[in-house]
């Protein structure tokens, strides 16, 4: 994650994608991306209270969630 107020950067923990990250979107106090990776095609969840991240989708999709 990427904060420009504090210049800094996190990793995630969230797992590698084949191509490259579709839609983020904040929702019920996580934040949710859109990923295409070896583990599945969906959208997976990062809590930032906890700063734990979905390893396998919250939700699975047919094909790239390009929009969240």
């Amino acid at each position: 994650m990427l904060n420009v107020h504090d210049q800094s950067v996190t990793k995630l923990g969230l797992p590698l994608t084949k191509s490259v990250t579709y839609g983020i979107i904040s929702y019920q106090d996580k934040i949710l991306y859109g990923l295409s990776t070896v583990n599945g095609e969906g959208l997976f969840r990062y809590d930032p209270v906890t700063k734990e991240a979905d390893r396998t989708p919250y939700i699975t999709t047919e094909g790239t969630p390009i929009l969240v």
